[in-house]
């Protein structure tokens, strides 16, 4: 996610002439891949920046280096370190702009990166980070996603599927957040509620194979094989030739022909 957060206004105009020239160098050494020296330039912004909303800005960008940073490295020492010092930017950046929701989002996904490198007390800060993000901006479809894959992996289902159901009204037609909203509901054993949500699914994308199998699977596993096959003969053509929906459907006419 690397700096996906537009420029502060007029590049940091409010500020002294050599901030914004610092912090504009340091953009400029982002493009050109000269990493290291644009976080110098950072640093230097922030040194000459009398402004706190426009520095919370030169922090949260200063974070996004270093994350992008982290993710190059394959050093596991380096690592940490570039992503020690983008949480101490974020955290100084959330000081001075605590609704800012790129901050929010950045600091989440830096989190993420952290878990995955063994905090476990990350996750637990990137969760807080992505419902503090959600509570400003409901259709943020990332935020929601990254968060209900975190409520799976915690084993809360029934969050998961909160949240994943208010995107989809946020976000209608959201194949991911379907599928994964799928995902949870199976592991609470809300089969009926599967069902009908793979049935939506099949509504507005009936070429989605995966959907397609999985709610034949459903209905015959309820014992209701018209239904299975209807669902699997009702694909669209280029389906029909799928080698796994002609097995599945073989597999149905061997138990129960026609």
């Amino acid at each position: 996610m690397l700096f996906a957060v537009v420029l502060a206004p007029a590049a940091l105009a409010s500020e002294p002439p050599a901030a914004a020239a610092a912090f504009a160098e340091a953009k400029l050494l982002v493009v050109e891949g000269d990493l290291a020296q644009a976080e110098a330039a950072f640093d230097r912004a922030l040194a000459l920046s009398t402004q706190g909303s426009d520095a919370a800005y030169v922090l949260l960008e200063k974070a996004q280096l270093l994350e992008h940073r982290a993710q190059m490295s394959r050093d596991r020492a380096q690592r940490a370190g570039f992503l020690a010092r983008a949480v101490e930017s974020l955290a100084e950046a959330r000081r001075l702009a605590p609704d800012n929701l790129d901050v929010l989002r950045t600091t989440g996904a830096v989190k993420i990166d952290l878990a995955a490198g063994g905090d476990s007390g990350a996750v637990a800060e990137a969760r807080a980070a992505y419902e503090a993000l959600l509570a400003h901006d409901p259709t943020d479809a990332e935020a929601a996603l990254t968060l209900g894959r975190i409520y799976l992996a915690d084993d809360q289902t029934g969050r998961a599927i909160d949240v994943l159901r208010r995107l989809i009204d946020k976000v209608p037609q959201h194949r991911m957040a379907y599928a994964l909203l799928v995902e949870a509901l199976l592991r609470a054993g809300r089969f009926t509620d599967a069902e009908g949500t793979l049935a939506e699914m099949i509504g507005f994308d009936p070429a989605s194979l995966e959907a397609r199998l999985t709610l034949a699977d459903l209905q015959l596993r309820r014992g209701d094989a018209k239904a299975a096959k209807a669902t699997l003969r009702a694909a669209p053509k280029e389906a029909q030739e799928d080698p796994r929906l002609q097995q599945a459907l073989t597999r149905i006419l061997e138990k129960q022909p026609d």
